[in-house]
């Protein structure tokens, strides 16, 4: 599976410091990726039976700034809170990029009950994180499919959003 670089001429997808040498314990680092992939990814990560432990992280940036400082410099989401001179964050904003942790049993480990039976002795976490990235892309692929489907033979089913002071549609229109 090969990535193209992102705009900022990052690799999509880099390993960070401190993995063990064999990869049996890994953080990896994916470049413009958020909560959405990463909860989904770790979902998928979760259920390959190969790994051990799977977090994510998406790391938020604490930059609210002192009250001295010109409102205008900010972007929208920080707005000024009236009378109190005080910065108020309206969304958390967060790094353009997501932290994933990825542990599978260690061959080499002295606790041999830890080691699942079905592990390969290659077994790494980059295996595991491919597979799951190959597994995501093959389940949205068939969401994809069902949902082309459905809309092509209007298996589906409608709804009119009926906003605030409007009146409902006549009773003829509602029965099909």
């Amino acid at each position: 599976m090969e990535f193209p670089p992102e705009p900022n001429n990052l690799p999509k997808i880099s390993i960070l410091k401190g993995a063990t040498p064999n990869l049996s314990a890994a953080t990896y680092c994916i470049q413009e990726e958020g909560h959405t992939l990463g909860n989904a990814l770790r979902w998928m990560l979760m259920k390959n039976p190969q790994v051990e432990f799977c977090g994510y992280r998406s790391r938020r940036i604490d930059d609210l700034p002192p009250s001295s400082i010109d409102v205008s410099l900010y972007p929208p989401s920080m707005a000024l809170i009236k009378g109190q001179g005080t910065f108020f964050e309206f969304t958390a904003k967060s790094e353009p990029k997501i932290h994933v942790r990825i542990q599978i049993p260690d061959v080499f480990s002295f606790v041999p009950y830890r080691r699942a039976p079905h592990t390969p002795d290659d077994a790494s976490s980059l295996d595991a994180l491919l597979d799951a990235l190959k597994n995501l892309d093959d389940l949205f692929a068939t969401i994809e499919d069902a949902y082309t489907k459905s809309f092509h033979w209007g298996t589906f089913e409608r709804f009119d959003e009926i906003e605030d002071g409007d009146a409902p549609p006549p009773a003829s229109t509602l029965s099909s």
